[in-house]
């Protein structure tokens, strides 16, 4: 039986329902459709409860309810979610719902490196907040990013205004655009290179709709065919034809005005979701009802007969100005013969030269329907051979449907080379400003898109209120400790902060003046694909040019190695914090002593990572580090300071492994108490150490 960890989780937030005539829910219904037999692949669908476009599954085929607001569809859990009527801000509200549903479902199903699917950059305001919470879920965010939503025609100057911010915050903060059309992925580039997280471009790749090129199952004396066409006063190629959503950019205008110029005989027939309002701004405008020719037929859920209307249709109309690959004009292209389309540069990519081209400019389409009219059949049957082809070649759903599969199951098997692997930069700052430290400096400039910075303020009162004013909050997040509270309680409170984290993500230790440089991260990234490994050290160098990291453990102080080369036990192996990564499964259950403050806290993380049995991977990359305990400062009241805290941490820990470890205690510090008063001119160090133990 499968196991829950393999299958790869994506939740599909944008669509309002399944199977309507809007792209999305066309897309959801065949990428589900597609995928319903695939086992490493579970979907979970947000739907409207209520409202225009909303979900009925009770005219759907297939479904399985399983209460009031969810369902199974195609294998898809399918939620619904109600939806306040307050206009348009409901399509905000709508996806912040979802969205908020999804994460409460992830969370409650414990489900690792769930992908989020967002179609549409309706919430900008809220990207950067679902952006990190679905991080911290262990998750990826993906992005459609529609087709302008910002020029649609029926949003007012500010609501357009808004749409084009909310597009740019939700690219910023996406893992990856799937872009359905070449210019849409174009546009995404020239318009945000440069402004994504830490200055990065966005991420995209480019997947177009697709369509099903199998003919209806059902023939032309179907009773359900010969009763719709009976009902609706229609004919087998004497009605020309639209499917899509009633709005005003999809040019339902133009249409109706252009076909009743017409010299037609034939009929249009209009099947659609029918906005009331809208439809009586046409009647006003028009007075189509006049004009027996126009039909608007509503809606046909099943598909097998709105693929067999769309076959029998004379010529298909698509006037859709704004979006990138519109379903339902691949699935014109695939089902019927002749294509009428507005001028646009997504329809051109599409179609490029099997269908007809029109403009919006009055009496265009009405010059060529009478046009098309006057076509021979084997001029249409041509086209239709044409269009059948490109779309065969391009855009038929399984070679969709196969693009989305490789693209959502590409993050598991990243996941496993240690590509989509997250690394948590940990910097303990001390009595420093922000902007003063030589890890946080480094760490801002490099542009990695796993990389994120997680400064803990151990610092006085000062310095907190000018970090506080000062972090980038794209770049960084930071922590006040209120106040030095020492290594190890600053250590736990990172590890609580990244508990949700997959266990496979890597935390990195720093110091506040490290120069880290690309070459430590490229040569980690190298290295944590070997699963081997739990616990990874740089070669630290201190200023004297001795090899203070790793170290091989004994029982008075650790033996330094010599070269970088130099093999160490990992039964003796020892580090020390700065530049140390771990998995966060090394710290499964696990927290650092907070009896130790500052000292000692890598020598017993590694006497427990040992009795563990972890594995240790020394990377050759070197650091090199300035000690202040190997300075060449001579201020005796700072060494006294620093000593003080080193007694203490010493005394502590050598308490922990009875009288042989206490002895050794005892040992080191009288021996750093000669060797700090030799440097120092000030033996009588001696006499307070003997008096401090």
């Amino acid at each position: 039986m499968q196991r829950e960890n393999e299958v790869q989780h994506v939740f599909l937030v944008g669509a309002k329902s399944l199977g309507a005539y809007g792209g999305y829910e066309t897309f959801v219904y065949k990428l589900t459709e597609y995928h319903q037999n695939k086992k490493n692949i579970k979907y979970h669908v947000a739907c409207k409860a209520n409202g225009d476009g909303c979900m009925d599954e009770t005219k759907v085929e297939g479904v399985t309810r399983i209460n009031d607001h969810e369902f199974e569809f195609h294998n898809a859990h399918c939620f619904k979610i109600d939806i306040p009527q307050i206009g348009a801000a409901q399509a905000i509200y709508y996806d912040v719902a979802a969205l908020n549903a999804c994460c409460k479902y992830i969370k409650e199903h414990k489900i690792k490196n769930p992908i989020v699917y967002i179609m549409a950059c309706r919430i900008g305001p809220f990207a950067a907040h679902f952006y990190k919470e679905i991080h911290k879920l262990g998750g990826t965010v993906y992005l459609n990013p529609d087709g302008h939503e910002w020029m649609r025609a029926k949003w007012s100057a500010p609501i357009r205004k808004y749409w084009k911010i909310s597009e740019q915050m939700m690219v910023k903060y996406c893992d990856l655009a799937i872009c359905d059309s070449v210019n849409i992925e174009k546009y995404i580039h020239e318009c945000y290179d440069g402004k994504g997280i830490k200055g990065r471009n966005p991420k995209t790749t480019f997947i177009a709709y697709g369509a099903d090129l199998t003919l209806s199952k059902l023939s032309d004396d179907d009773e359900k065919l010969v009763n719709w066409y009976k009902e609706k006063g229609l004919t087998k190629k004497e009605y020309y034809l639209v499917v899509g959503r009633f709005v005003p950019e999809n040019s339902f205008e133009v249409m109706i005005r252009e076909f009743m110029k017409s010299k037609s005989k034939k009929d249009f027939a209009i099947i659609t979701n029918v906005n009331d309002k809208f439809l009586n701004e046409l009647e006003e405008k028009l007075h189509f009802k006049s004009d027996k020719r126009i039909k608007f037929v509503g809606t046909v859920y099943d598909q097998e007969l709105l693929k067999k209307i769309r076959e029998n249709a004379y010529a298909y109309f698509h006037g859709h100005t704004v979006g990138g690959t519109n379903p339902s004009l691949i699935e014109a292209l695939g089902s019927t013969d002749l294509n009428l389309l507005v001028d646009v540069g997504f329809n051109k990519e599409v179609a490029e030269d099997c269908a007809l081209y029109w403009s919006r400019k009055p009496g265009s389409l009405a010059k060529l329907i009478d046009k098309a009219d006057q076509m021979s059949a084997d001029e249409i049957t041509e086209m239709g051979q044409r269009a059948k082809k490109r779309v065969a070649e391009e855009y038929t759903w399984n070679k969709i449907c196969g693009q989305y599969e490789d693209v959502f199951l590409k993050y598991k098997k990243l996941s496993k080379a240690g590509m989509m692997i997250e690394y948590y930069a940990v910097v303990v700052l001390y009595n420093k400003k922000i902007q003063e430290s030589i890890t946080v400096s480094h760490l801002m400039q490099l542009k990695e898109e796993q990389l994120h910075i997680i400064v803990l303020d151990n610092s006085t009162d000062d310095y907190v209120v000018e970090n506080k004013e000062y972090f980038p909050i794209d770049l960084l997040t930071y922590h006040s400790m209120g106040g030095n509270v020492g290594l190890s309680k600053a250590y736990n409170y990172a590890l609580s902060i990244l508990k949700d984290k997959s266990e496979d993500d890597i935390v990195i230790w720093f110091d506040d003046d490290t120069p880290v440089k690309q070459e430590y991260f490229d040569c980690l990234k190298n290295k944590v694909v070997d699963k081997t490994f739990d616990v990874f050290v740089p070669v630290i160098y201190g200023q004297n040019g001795v090899i203070y990291s790793p170290n091989e453990s004994g029982w008075l102080k650790g033996k330094y190695i010599k070269s970088p080369e130099q093999q160490i036990p990992q039964n003796k192996f020892n580090a020390i914090n700065s530049c140390l990564a771990v998995r966060l499964k090394a710290y499964k259950g696990y927290t650092y002593d907070e009896g130790l403050f500052m000292d000692c806290v890598d020598t017993k993380l590694f006497d427990d990572f040992r009795k563990k049995e972890l594995k240790f991977c020394t990377l050759p990359v070197k650091i090199y580090q300035n000690f202040f305990q190997r300075s060449d400062s001579r201020n005796v009241q700072k060494y006294w300071n620093r000593f003080r805290i080193r007694i203490n941490d010493t005394l502590y820990y050598s308490s922990l492994n009875g009288f042989s470890s206490k002895l050794c205690g005892y040992i080191r510090i009288l021996g750093w108490s000669l060797v700090y008063g030799i440097n120092l001119d000030r033996l009588n160090l001696v006499y307070f150490v003997l008096r401090r133990c």
